[in-house]
């Protein structure tokens, strides 16, 4: 079916460019390596990622997802960065999901491992990466899903700028049990 509106930003706007390295505050955003592999399964054992990203992952799994952020960003399905300090050591990760280039849309995700955090990575990181996408790509809206419970992630929004413009309740049961309610369920 043909569209009635053309695409905000054309095919093209990421994959016709390799992934770059992005800078910020003392720290890098670049493409996932795989010598990340040890550090994505540590990452994934954190009681506050598995938390908020509902898994852990295996050495297998690990090389899978950096192979799924690789094919994301040829597809422009999404991006994904490992976030590093000058020694190249890791320190969280930042990235797009949901991305809707003919929409000029995506949605920013983030976490930090337990040594970097309180230290202004994940804020430095999502300052980094808007910069990039509306300077350079050209996106027009940019979004940040997260639980209220997540006080580090609405910190980390509320730095950044971004303002709360809906509350959504999705009626997912996170590992810890808990359940955020659906709209008109008590």
């Amino acid at each position: 079916m043909p569209a009635l509106v053309a695409p905000f930003l054309p095919a093209g706007s990421l994959s016709a460019r390799p992934q770059p390295r992005l800078s910020g505050r003392g720290l890098s955003l670049r493409p996932w390596a795989d010598e990340d592999i040890e550090g994505l399964v540590t990452a994934y054992t954190d009681p506050d990622i598995q938390r908020w990203h509902h898994c852990s992952l295996d050495a297998e799994e690990a090389a899978e997802l950096i192979l799924h952020w690789r094919k994301a960003w040829d597809t422009e399905g999404g991006a994904s960065w490992a976030v590093v300090d000058a020694d190249d050591s890791l320190l969280g990760r930042v990235g797009f999901c949901g991305l809707r280039l003919s929409e000029g849309v995506a949605e920013i995700s983030y976490w930090v491992l337990p040594d970097a955090r309180r230290r202004g990575v994940a804020t430095s990181a999502v300052t980094s990466l808007a910069r990039w996408a509306f300077d350079t790509i050209g996106l027009q809206r940019l979004e940040i899903r997260h639980s209220v419970a997540n006080v580090a992630s609405c910190a980390v929004a509320v730095a950044t700028g971004f303002s709360e413009d809906t509350r959504e309740h999705t009626g997912r049961v996170v590992p810890d049990g808990s359940r955020d309610p659906p709209p008109g369920v008590r």
